[in-house]
């Protein structure tokens, strides 16, 4: 008498979405990592979302007051201001010529 065993490899569609939700959870807490450590830019000071997310500027923007903040955040951290994942502001005029000339080490 043989016997066999059959194995039902086949996966169900919760298991298929649980794996989906990993893998996009995964995929977003990688880039908040990325985004915090970026080079050039994890040295600037600025608020704590701003570094992940570009939430802290759309509810700045939503609120209305976004020049006062502004204002606030440089005296709080000085005249370049990291003010989002990709973002700063510069508060100083002094500050353009230097970032933004040609030849100089900061990528635009």
């Amino acid at each position: 008498m043989m016997f066999t065993i059959q194995e039902n490899h086949s996966a169900t569609a919760g298991q298929l979405a649980l794996v989906a939700f990993v893998f996009l959870i995964t995929s977003f807490l990688s880039s908040f990592v990325v985004s915090y450590f970026r080079p050039g830019l994890r040295e600037l000071p600025g608020p704590v979302l701003a570094r992940f997310t570009l939430l802290w500027k759309v509810w700045v923007h939503i609120k209305g007051d976004g020049h006062v903040v502004y204002q606030n955040i440089h005296k709080r951290y000085g005249p370049i201001v990291r003010t989002g994942p990709n973002s700063v502001s510069i508060g100083d005029a002094a500050m353009i010529p230097e970032i933004y000339l040609s030849g100089h080490l900061y990528l635009k």
